[in-house]
């Protein structure tokens, strides 16, 4: 009995030292067992439906926002056009205004005689290229429709008064494909109101 009272502390500790060697050799084995009760808890069918009932208001609530960013995107593209529609046809409205008052005008007395004084002043030719063959007379410095817009002529008495108008030295005789290439041709003023 005394052997066996001396003899079990040395067990004890044997015992001990070799569950703590296999501790520390198989650390990996244990501390999986270990985590795996931690981070894969048993979820109650109650709580994982409301986990995802909730996932899918979450998602609901995603898509009713898209759907109504699209839609606000769609009005505000639609409302440019109509602005842009709206723009284009005061525009057009202000062009074709311009177009009846210079047919009133070039119909004028006054007109024919600026016109003529220019012819005579130049030669009855076109000043770039020297053709004879359909010369048109020109604003040359300030264009006809710059002159309509800067004295605000609206009528053919206000450009009776106006004398920047029927300054003759303001004209130029220039043959027909000259005069289409002339900022101030009425075709060009046109394409840079669309640009």
């Amino acid at each position: 009995m005394v052997i066996l009272v001396l003899i079990l502390p040395f067990v004890v500790i044997g015992v001990v030292a070799i569950f703590f060697i296999a501790f520390l050799t198989d650390r990996h084995h244990f501390t999986e067992k270990f985590d795996y009760q931690i981070t894969k808890p048993v979820i109650s069918p109650a709580i994982e439906s409301w986990a995802k009932r909730k996932a899918n208001e979450k998602m609901e609530r995603r898509e009713k926002k898209e759907k109504l960013e699209l839609q606000a995107r769609l009005e505000r593209e639609e409302l440019f056009k109509q602005k842009i529609l709206a723009q284009q046809k005061v525009e057009d409205e202000h062009m074709n205004c311009y177009r009846q008052l210079r047919k009133e005008i070039e119909a004028t007395p006054q007109y024919k005689h600026w016109r003529q004084g220019v012819l005579d002043k130049y030669g009855k030719k076109c000043i770039l290229c020297g053709s004879g063959e359909k010369i048109e007379v020109d604003h040359r410095y300030q264009s006809f429709y710059a002159i309509i817009k800067r004295f605000g002529i609206t009528n053919i008495v206000e450009a009776y008064e106006c004398e920047a108008l029927w300054d003759i030295n303001n004209g130029a005789p220039l043959c027909r494909s000259h005069h289409e290439l002339t900022k101030s041709h009425i075709n060009n003023i046109k394409n840079a109101y669309k640009t």
